[in-house]
């Protein structure tokens, strides 16, 4: 009878711990799987939406950039895009005054 107590008792404190270590993993799983969905629709967005310059000049403070949407998405207005000049590594950010 002894014997029979303590493996109901095992099988119980099993089970519950079972119960615990999936509640407390499986929220972390499925948040990391919609991470990493979200992350993949973005870059998929990113890869569908290029700009090709076309032609740039400048006259003394103001620069002139003729530019071309060669990606299959539409992209944001100029005034909400951001602005590098020089080479990559050693570059300027101006906004928009």
């Amino acid at each position: 009878m002894d014997k029979t107590i303590v493996t109901a008792l095992l099988v119980m404190a099993g089970v519950i711990s079972a119960v615990f270590v999936f509640n407390s993993i499986f929220p972390a799983i499925t948040q990391s799987g919609e991470a990493i969905a979200n992350m993949q629709g973005r870059y998929d967005e990113r890869i569908k939406t290029q700009v090709e310059i076309i032609h740039a000049t400048n006259s003394g403070a103001e620069v002139v950039i003729w530019a071309k949407n060669i990606g299959a998405l539409p992209i944001k207005p100029v005034a909400s895009s951001d602005l590098f000049f020089g080479p990559e590594g050693n570059f300027i950010f101006r906004t928009r005054p």
